[in-house]
């Protein structure tokens, strides 16, 4: 949950970094105040629950895994 928390944001800003056209030239900190003052804080948060139940399972998996083998 944690590294959900805390990598969304930056996965979110990195996405929308790559699929910016090529004229955009748009600063980082210009697009972190575009979101926040157009979309708000929860914009940053897009896909949070497909995110959380990737890592949660890859989680899960891991850890039971790792004590069976163990």
């Amino acid at each position: 949950m944690t590294a959900v928390l805390c990598g969304s944001p930056v996965d979110v800003l990195k996405t929308r970094i790559m699929n910016r056209k090529a004229h955009e030239s748009a600063s980082i900190p210009g697009m972190v105040m575009s979101m926040l003052k157009n979309e708000g804080p929860l914009a940053f948060y897009k896909g949070f629950t497909a995110n959380c139940m990737r890592l949660g399972s890859w989680t899960s998996v891991m850890f039971v895994t790792f004590e069976q083998i163990r």
